[in-house]
């Protein structure tokens, strides 16, 4: 059955007797790497839910997963569930509640965490939220999923070596404030967020996630290529150039310069 919240037990009696009617349903894609603020977007161009009901729903409502209540309250951070929306193909009926359709990407990210996954978190001695942490970055920063790994172990190495490479130096984290959550604040919230979540002058990892990353990236956030790399970089095609120094990386620069102006 499907039926209203504020029926009242008369009206849920009454339901219950009438030959029901299948509700409308609707699939939507949200793919890998997309922001809350997207995956909202798209919900609501499609009439399931409004975006202010489900930004209500996300900033109010504790839903009952042990791994929420493992993030840490962060002021400083977009939303507590950036990176937990799972990305894949979901079924949704018209008109939906938005605490139902948020717990549809809760359980399904949920249900992607292995016991394999939990067994490496320890072993790196990383908080959940970390690898998640890291995991979008390497979504947005990865051409393919054949860079994951590398683009995992520059990470790791700058990380595991904090007092020499204090700094990620990510694009990607500033641009995810301003791209994607700069046009949905106030601009002093906005100004907030960009100090917050910029690695060129930040230590470490940012406050939160900067998308919802999908399985591979995941897999490559918990098992890094083995390398000596800190530095990477990419051409106007994808390509990616790695470095283990400064030179090689200013070298990689002069020829992704060069490959970029040609034609």
């Amino acid at each position: 059955y499907y039926v209203q919240k504020n029926l009242g037990l008369e009206g849920y009696l009454n339901e219950f007797k009438e030959i029901q009617k299948t509700a409308d349903t609707i699939n939507l894609v949200f793919p890998e790497g997309w922001t809350i603020y997207q995956m909202f977007d798209k919900i609501a161009e499609f009439g399931v839910c409004s975006k202010e009901q489900l930004l209500a729903s996300i900033s109010e409502t504790d839903f009952e997963y042990k791994f929420i209540s493992d993030i840490p309250d962060n002021s400083s951070r977009t939303f507590k569930l950036e990176g937990y929306m799972y990305p894949a193909t979901y079924e949704f009926y018209e008109k939906s509640d938005a605490n139902t359709i948020i717990r549809k990407f809760l359980e399904a990210s949920e249900s992607k965490w292995t016991e394999e996954y939990e067994a490496q978190r320890i072993k790196l001695g990383l908080s959940r939220d970390e690898v998640i942490i890291i995991a979008s970055i390497i979504q947005r920063e990865a051409a393919n999923k054949d860079q994951m790994g590398l683009v995992s172990s520059v990470i790791h190495n700058r990380l595991d070596n904090s007092v020499s490479w204090p700094l990620l130096g990510c694009d990607s984290t500033a641009n995810y404030v301003s791209k994607y959550v700069a046009p949905n604040v106030s601009p002093l919230e906005s100004a907030s967020y960009e100090n917050n979540y910029d690695t060129y002058s930040q230590p470490g990892l940012p406050p939160g996630p900067i998308c919802n990353p999908g399985d591979d990236a995941i897999h490559a956030a918990l098992f890094p290529e083995d390398t000596n790399y800190y530095y990477f970089r990419h051409d106007k095609y994808g390509k990616i150039y790695m470095a283990k120094t400064q030179a090689e990386h200013d070298e990689n620069g002069n020829e992704v310069l060069r490959v970029n102006s040609q034609y």
